[in-house]
């Protein structure tokens, strides 16, 4: 009953947002098949019975009713499927989480950790160091814990250009190859790993200049690529803590607006070069097909292939990946280029910038993102979630006041965007 249609960033961002039907497995199947399931009501004491449960695997999920302003639908029960025989005649206790009020606001963990000191010890988790800017975490990322996350950087050699930094060499694209990695990579001269034909040199090099760490992409196919070189800036580098780590950058202005960012290329600390299988080496392809182009003449491998930049929408951290890892996740697009943006929760140990204010933002997991924003109990004396309006207003960042009203900052935002008007308060 669960619809397996593959969720593409367009169905979540563009519309008539087609993801909003079945993005929600279980709550989803409920609404398209409620009269083809058993299912029992609760009284007024939360007491329920369900008769007549068929053969098979269920789970068992509690849908609110209408006009229920203090639950959040699922529940505990609903994590994990049932044989009917594990059902019948026999005692369920479901417990429910409950759902923010609507005065609720974001406010960030700094605010929360000033009353919850003993919850500090989060700050050394996988969840909140996942995305880190190279070398420049943020006030709450604390790494001693995991002492090797940054081991990669070490490729990264300071110079003065991008040809004094460490060069691989990347080539053989194959559309057949597993996932995401098409291509094969091996640092410079590396014979072990045959490469029949090379594509493009990548060097990993830290600006002398910004102290920015970039990926250069250099076309050795096609000397008249206008893009070559390309100079791709990291924004932050993803994992690290458990097995792999994954590097986000920017787009360059030489090959397109875009304002997204892109995941590229894959370092495996417990890799060894020695072992010849993908899976095991040190340096990895990842989604390096997003910023190769085959050119004109339709194939791989020849004169005309050029460095390009991944389509405006295609698979940005902001489109497909923001909704987990932001803290306060609210999604919008930019009138001026289409491309989907998000905004999170403002926090002054922020690890990263990600939206249209000049506020660092709490990327990653917060208290908030399996707590809920806070409740007005929790005291008043910042407020600070930026609120979407209906659809057919310009956007307007605005902020909660001391009595429930709304009131617009004095700074406009940098681009005008509108806002999806379905959020998950949990999200």
């Amino acid at each position: 009953m669960i619809d397996m249609t593959p969720i593409t960033a367009s169905a979540v961002f563009d519309e008539p947002y087609a993801a909003d039907a079945y993005d929600e497995p279980l709550e989803d199947a409920i609404a398209r098949h409620r009269d083809q399931l058993p299912s029992g009501k609760t009284d007024q004491q939360g007491h329920f019975r369900i008769f007549d449960i068929p053969d098979g695997r269920f789970f068992v999920y509690v849908a609110i009713a209408d006009g229920d302003v203090e639950h959040l639908p699922g529940g505990d029960k609903s994590r994990a499927s049932y044989d009917a025989q594990e059902l019948r005649g026999h005692e369920k206790r479901i417990q429910l989480s409950s759902r923010p009020p609507p005065h609720a606001e974001y406010i960030g963990s700094t605010e929360c950790l000033e009353c919850h000191e003993e919850q500090a010890a989060w700050k050394q988790t996988g969840h909140k160091l996942a995305w880190s800017r190279p070398g420049n975490p943020g006030p709450h990322q604390d790494f001693s814990q995991f002492p090797d996350f940054f081991e990669a950087l070490e490729s990264w050699i300071e110079a003065e250009s991008y040809d004094g930094g460490t060069r691989l060499e990347i080539g053989d694209y194959n559309p057949e190859a597993r996932g995401n990695v098409k291509f094969k990579i091996r640092l410079a001269d590396d014979d072990r790993v045959e490469i029949e034909k090379i594509y493009a040199d990548i060097y990993f090099w830290k600006s002398a200049q910004d102290g920015e760490y970039y990926i250069t992409v250099e076309n050795r196919l096609n000397e008249s690529d206008p893009a070559s070189p390309a100079h791709l800036k990291i924004e932050m580098v993803y994992g690290g803590a458990v097995l792999r780590q994954r590097y986000m950058v920017s787009v360059p202005e030489s090959l397109g607006d875009r304002q997204g960012i892109y995941t590229l290329l894959q370092f495996h600390p417990n890799g060894d070069d020695r072992r010849l299988t993908h899976n095991r080496r040190v340096w990895r392809d990842y989604k390096f097909n997003y910023w190769w182009s085959k050119g004109e003449d339709g194939e791989y491998g020849t004169s005309d292939d050029r460095i390009t930049a991944p389509a405006v929408n295609e698979n940005t951290i902001q489109a497909m990946c923001a909704a987990c890892h932001v803290t306060g996740y609210e999604r919008y697009l930019d009138e001026e280029t289409g491309q989907a943006l998000v905004r999170g929760v403002n926090d002054p140990n922020g690890a990263f910038n990600i939206d249209d204010d000049p506020e660092m933002d709490e990327v990653n997991v917060g208290c908030e993102t399996c707590h809920g924003p806070r409740l007005r109990a929790c005291g008043v004396r910042r407020v600070g979630r930026k609120l979407p309006v209906p659809h057919g207003q310009s956007r307007l960042p605005f902020r909660r006041t001391g009595d429930g009203g709304l009131r617009p900052l004095s700074r406009p935002p940098a681009r005008s965007g509108r806002p999806h008007p379905r959020l998950h308060p949990t999200d």
